[in-house]
């Protein structure tokens, strides 16, 4: 038995058995036997998809589906969190002199040659080349295009492919960038895109809206991976079939993928349980869901296997820092004072997600927990109410604190039908009521919630959802000032907070110019010591990716950022054609 404060106490069940129309109702044993099969393989996820066009595409799904169709990106995240080439034929590096640093003034500038694989082809048989890249850069860099960050684009000033052998290209850097060969640097293809660009480019989020990827998606030029699109339909599902110009060494066993859209995480369940779906990727389950799953298979024998991977996926609400109510950063202190955040995982998840710090995950080399400069905030309600008293806030008539006469009441959104998350509200919800704080839960799909809501900081106080990163992962995008979404950088960037700090952005832009790990790691820590001073969003916990397989599938690696889990899909299969359960 935990305490949540000194007037309510729970248990973990008791607590869920509280959430009225929120606990997830278990489907009953008697249905369809699920049958594998190499003819298809059907993969499920609670989470829709916006786009897929790599450089506009932002939610999970879209990247998870992108790694089956598109390998363009010039290097990845492999299964042993270690980078390597994709299209290119090598990383450049200062060794192997692809990169070369110089002195223009007193500004240090560099070059960096990349050289594309002979193979690498569209699926219409068009070959990759540097024009693509270049293409693509020029359309990120357009303030009409809507794209989650364009910081690591605008660090590059010119492309000069090589006229003599196109497949090498040079991009020429107005600033030294250490982790120059880590962004996310697909190519378009240009014999099919250009011409769209050229046509809606100069109107706001006219080529988001005219891409080919969205009018004429099923197009085979448009794809570069083992598997091209055969039908996408939003909110239902996205199938793929074999690419037939495939330049990958490994051809796929796997004839079509299909990728069904289940909003409701319950009725994602029963479909895997009737062989409706073979398997979940990692935006489905939730790991309450998912240890109870675990004890059904036992139980019922069913034909499957649940994976708990430690994953780099930082679960925290994000706050409008807009919302008078939430200016002062001692309220915002007071917020996360008042979340037993302890009591909450031992609640929903029974201890097995750690409870975050920070946005840095404990495995990654810039993560810091130094007591003398990482503010840290155990579960402390009279800390919570100092901070508010001291702040102005004042106990109405009805117990709700008012600051200069306005209620303390805030909406709290997260994405419709995710039980953890609407259970995690009611948690949060019931918490802070204890210090005289309204929430009124108000959630979205997540087409909605993450297309609209988020990316155009239309959430009027607290929004609640995950970032899935990669170890030393550029924060510029989500904390940089300069990464806020306007309407007038067509909402480009994730700072969906509106966070301006100048000491963050310059320990920022002084991280990405460093070489040196352990100079890196020294901004990092002044980055996590403002962040957890100032608080513009709310650190819950570090989540573990749930994927559920079948049984006798071969290949699939887990892995513990959504970056690489699909990268390896040519080398699924099943062992035996047909495996029913027995």
């Amino acid at each position: 038995m935990v305490s949540m404060s000194s007037t309510l106490k729970f248990t973990r069940k008791a607590f869920l058995a509280g959430c009225a129309g929120l606990s997830v109702v278990m489907a009953g044993s008697a249905l369809a036997k699920p049958e594998f099969s190499n003819k298809e393989l059907r993969i499920g996820t609670t989470q829709e998809f916006e786009n897929l066009n790599p450089l506009i595409a932002n939610m999970v799904v879209s990247n998870y589906a992108l790694a089956m169709v598109n390998r363009s990106e010039l290097v990845f995240l492999d299964e042993n969190n270690q980078w390597q080439p994709l299209a290119a034929e090598r990383i450049p590096t200062l060794e192997n002199g692809d990169v070369v640093k110089y002195k223009d003034g007193d500004t240090e500038k560099m070059k960096v040659t990349w050289r594309i694989r002979p193979e690498a082809v569209w699926g219409d048989g068009k070959p990759i080349t540097g024009k693509d890249y270049k293409f693509m850069w020029e359309a990120a860099l357009s303030e009409k295009v809507s794209i989650p960050s364009k910081d690591e684009f605008d660090a590059v000033v010119s492309i000069d492919v090589d006229p003599k052998n196109p497949k090498i290209f040079v991009q020429n850097y107005s600033r030294v960038k250490w982790d120059y060969f880590k962004q996310r640097w697909y190519a378009l293809p240009q014999h099919l895109e250009a011409s769209v660009f050229k046509k809606f480019g100069d109107q706001v989020e006219g080529y988001d809206r005219n891409t080919k990827y969205t009018t004429q998606p099923t197009l085979k030029g448009l794809y570069s991976g083992p598997y091209r699109i055969s039908e996408i339909k939003l909110g239902s599902h996205i199938e793929m079939v074999r690419n037939e110009k495939w330049w990958g060494k490994t051809k796929p066993t796997l004839e079509k993928l299909l990728i069904r859209v289940i909003p409701n995480s319950g009725t994602l369940e029963s479909n895997l349980v009737s062989g409706n779906i073979d398997m979940l990727m990692s935006v489905g389950m939730s790991l309450d869901q998912a240890l109870q799953f675990e004890e059904r298979v036992k139980k019922e024998k069913h034909p499957f296997r649940v994976n708990y991977i430690d994953g780099l996926v930082f679960e925290h609400i994000d706050l409008n820092l807009d919302n008078p109510l939430l200016a002062d950063r001692r309220t915002r202190q007071a917020l996360l004072y008042a979340i037993d955040r302890e009591a909450l995982t031992k609640a929903l998840f029974q201890g097995k997600q750690k409870v975050a710090k920070h946005f840095i995950h404990p495995t990654d080399p810039w993560y810091s927990d130094d007591k003398k400069s990482i503010q840290t905030y155990s579960y402390s309600p009279r800390k919570a109410r100092r901070l508010l008293a001291a702040v102005g806030f004042k106990k109405g008539k009805d117990g709700i604190l008012e600051l200069n006469g306005k209620p303390f009441k805030m909406t709290f959104m997260t994405t419709a039908g995710n039980k953890i998350r609407e259970n995690v509200q009611v948690f949060i919800k019931n918490q802070l009521a204890q210090v005289g704080i309204a929430l009124e839960i108000k959630n979205q799909p997540a087409k909605v919630y993450f297309g609209e809501t988020t990316s155009k900081r239309k959430f009027e106080a607290m929004a609640l959802y995950a970032w899935s990163s990669a170890p030393e992962t550029d924060p510029s995008q989500g904390y940089h000032s300069r990464s806020i979404p306007t309407k007038e950088n067509s909402w480009s960037g994730t700072n969906y907070m509106g966070w301006k700090n100048p000491t963050v952005d310059k320990a920022i832009e002084a991280l990405n110019r460093s070489f040196d790990l352990s100079e890196r790691q020294g901004y990092a820590k002044t980055i996590l010591s403002e962040y957890t001073k100032d608080l513009p969003s709310l650190p819950l916990y570090y989540r573990a990716k749930i994927v559920v397989l079948p049984k006798g599938i071969a290949g699939v690696t887990p892995t513990s950022t959504q970056y690489s889990k699909a990268y390896h899909v040519e080398r699924w299969k099943f062992t035996t054609d047909r495996m029913s359960k027995k």
